[in-house]
């Protein structure tokens, strides 16, 4: 019955939004389309193991005079059990670098305090090498569509070095007008832990629905994102984001 009941009102909400998708001019529809995908997932953040809260912060402190390569420090925390736990932290400088209109370079070298299964902090250091090809499209570029593809070394005193490869899809829109909404974008990424010289599935990171917003001249991006963890014990992760840049 239950099942019943979850189907009809999937179907009229289907409807609805088809017939009033009709009315609607394309931005418009872009930005319903994914905040639709959003409304049939966070229903189920109940289901989840855990609810975090992820927040960065990336201060630039030096660019080229072509404004191709940059410089920055970057810091993160992350919470778990809500926003009770400091689950993480990060910090450290990275370095981006645009080879040409359609790849740019990256490197990072972070320091993490982590909190591990015991429920004790470890510190840890992350080197970071990434390539992220990337194509725009559309009327003045308002579509974007890159592909980050990153290697980590995470390295601790007295442990083997861990390797993980990450490789994380992403899509943007531009939106034009004055709103403080300046960007929308959905991405998903897949982690991959080496294993005896072979790499596993570690995580999936699906973000449905993610924002750039600029106040005062800064930047902020604001997001939901999924997490799955594929090792041991399994678990289901409802993460809200939120970036600032300057």
């Amino acid at each position: 019955m239950r099942k019943l009941i979850l189907n009809n009102l999937i179907t009229n909400k289907l409807i609805l939004n088809k017939q009033a998708s009709n009315k609607l001019k394309p931005n418009q529809k872009f930005l319903c389309s994914i905040i639709l995908i959003i409304s049939y997932t966070i229903p189920f953040s109940a289901l989840a193991d855990d609810n975090q809260a992820w927040l960065s912060l990336t201060n630039k402190v030096w660019q080229s005079e072509d404004k191709k390569t940059k410089i920055a420090v970057y810091a993160e925390g992350r919470t778990k059990n809500g926003v009770d736990t400091i689950n993480g932290l990060f910090i450290g400088p990275i370095i981006r670098h645009q080879l040409n209109p359609y790849i740019n370079v990256g490197w990072g070298y972070k320091f993490l305090k982590l909190k591990n299964s015991d429920d004790k902090y470890v510190n840890k250091q992350r080197l970071e090498v990434e390539v992220t090809p990337s194509y725009s499209f559309g009327d003045l570029d308002q579509y974007k569509v890159d592909l980050r593809n990153r290697v980590e070394i995470i390295t601790r005193s007295g442990e083997q070095n861990t390797i993980r490869l990450r490789h994380r899809l992403t899509f943007n829109k531009k939106l034009s007008g004055d709103g403080l909404v300046k960007d929308l974008y959905a991405s998903n990424e897949l982690i991959y832990k080496v294993i005896n010289g072979q790499p596993e599935l570690n995580q999936i990171r699906f973000i449905p629905l993610g924002t750039k917003l600029k106040i005062a001249g800064k930047s902020f991006k604001l997001f939901y994102m999924y997490k799955r963890n594929y090792t041991d014990p399994r678990t289901i992760n409802h993460a809200f984001g939120l970036s600032f840049s300057f």
